[in-house]
């Protein structure tokens, strides 16, 4: 799994990195009156360049897979990795603690907010897909296709992307949260895209491109201003994702569909 491994070492490498300089522009990058982005500022500079970069990267990776166009999800996603499947039962779970956690700020405000209520029960029932489909690809336990519990980490991203903008949507300056959305946004397509090979329609070089950049988001944004059970939120995507992409990898070394 050394190539797949590599993979993923790089995405939270550039991650992590992300994360300081989005903490040093949130620092320096705006102006403490209005909140307004100040222009020039070399963080900010930065971070764009390294998106740009881990980019380019995994799009030259991209080209180096080859196309095969059934590649069932159970020969995608199999893996007798014991840490593997340690680590998704980890990200399940650090989901489903940031829904409970949502759940119980909901039921205990002022007033009961019913979105933010949806949002927590969403979160909980997305960590029980995500744990189950875990258990039953550790050790080549599932078969079949057509499988609806793969779509629902992505409904769920639809309805976290909605509320996210919902509360930023008043602020004009747009920097302030666009790293979030597009986490959210490239989370979602991440979860499309892995469903796809459980459809017949297995776009590989788009579920890593996505997945990648979906865990280099999300650990870039944790530098943002987030409530503990958001950043949960953040974490457990980004570990499920660079796992997930990492057993990819190494499944399609095994098929020879790896050119590097």
């Amino acid at each position: 799994m050394k190539k797949g491994v590599l993979f993923s070492a790089v995405t939270l490498a550039a991650g992590l990195l992300g994360a300081v300089l989005r903490w040093m522009e949130r620092t320096t990058g705006f102006e403490a009156e209005t909140g307004l982005a100040i222009s020039g500022n070399g963080p900010a500079i930065a971070l764009v360049v390294l998106t740009g970069l881990l980019a380019a990267f995994l799009i030259i990776m991209g080209i180096k897979i080859k196309y095969k166009p059934y590649f069932w999800y159970d020969k995608a996603s199999l893996t007798e990795n014991p840490l593997c499947f340690g680590a998704y039962c980890v990200a399940a779970l650090l989901m489903a603690a940031a829904g409970v956690m949502f759940v119980v700020k909901a039921m205990t405000g002022e007033a009961i907010s019913v979105s933010r209520l949806i949002l927590g029960v969403f979160a909980v029932g997305t960590a029980g897909s995500l744990l189950f489909t875990a258990k039953l690809n550790y050790k080549e336990r599932e078969k079949g296709r057509y499988r609806f519990r793969l779509l629902v980490p992505a409904f769920f991203c639809c309805y976290w992307l909605i509320l996210a903008y919902e509360g930023r949507a008043a602020n004009p300056t747009v920097l302030q949260y666009m790293y979030e959305l597009f986490a959210i946004i490239c989370v979602l397509l991440a979860f499309y895209y892995i469903a796809g090979f459980d459809f017949g329609k297995a776009r590989v070089r788009r579920a890593l491109f996505f997945g990648q950049m979906a865990s280099f988001f999300s650990i870039t944004t944790l530098a943002d201003s987030h409530g503990v059970e958001s950043a949960l939120l953040y974490v457990s995507v980004s570990l499920y994702l660079l796992v997930y992409l990492g057993v990819l990898v190494d499944r399609m070394e095994q098929e020879s569909l790896l050119t590097m």
